[in-house]
């Protein structure tokens, strides 16, 4: 059997490691409430209120990818909640004050320490999903985007695992500066294919941002 070669964006992740500090400070918008998603999002949520769209939700299980557990934190605090919900913030470390964790603890969020380039942090999710799937996945990074390879696979990757883990009727939305510019991606044609699948897809390209819903008809594997 001949060597397998570890993706381009995964091997260099190495290299970022020795650089990244604990310090979130030039990330700008980290640890930010929802109501701050909500105008970052704007121009492809059509509408949609974040926090009005999870209250009619049976049940909720929430993801903030590169993010603290702010976000989701203020979308479950924002209603009397008396049905199952789930809320997992994944970045590299966690920095939460006290007072964070334990009203994170009544609200049952939890924080997931991991690097989203790594293959092994998509199995801790998957661990801690214990079989549900996201209504929500978000991905909001700001700052954090430039510390990502910027290849075209590695965001087929992310967006691809976040897809598999979306509910039916689920909504994923992420921030991806340069997105389709990499190796003669075409974005607009990608678009069409979505759509052809039943996939409701909107990009606002002034703000990076891509918002995707899977509809009953949508596959269980985005077409790339």
């Amino acid at each position: 059997m001949g060597k397998v070669e570890a993706p381009s964006w995964l091997s260099r992740q190495r290299v970022r490691e020795s650089v990244r500090t604990s310090n979130y400070a030039g990330w700008g918008m980290y640890d930010s409430a929802i109501e701050s998603y909500q105008k970052s999002f704007q121009g492809v949520l059509e509408g949609i209120d974040i926090i009005s769209w999870t209250q009619s939700k049976n049940t909720l299980t929430v993801i903030d990818l590169m993010s603290s557990t702010e976000a989701i934190a203020s979308i479950f605090e924002s209603a009397s909640w008396d049905k199952h919900r789930l809320g997992l913030a994944v970045s590299l470390e966690d920095a939460r004050s006290d007072l964070q964790k334990e009203r994170d603890k009544g609200l049952n969020v939890e924080k997931l320490d991991g690097d989203i380039v790594l293959p092994s942090t998509w199995k801790k999710i998957k661990k801690k999903l214990k079989g549900h799937r996201a209504d929500l996945i978000m991905e909001r990074a700001v700052g954090g985007i430039d510390t990502l390879p910027k290849d075209f696979g590695f965001y087929e990757f992310i967006i691809s695992k976040t897809w598999e883990m979306l509910n039916e009727n689920g909504m994923l939305l992420l921030q991806a500066p340069g997105f389709g510019r990499w190796g003669g991606f075409k974005i607009s044609r990608w678009a069409k294919s979505l759509r052809r699948n039943n996939i409701n897809v909107v990009f606002d390209h002034d703000n990076y941002a891509i918002k995707l819903v899977k509809t009953p008809d949508s596959p269980g594997k985005l077409p790339f």
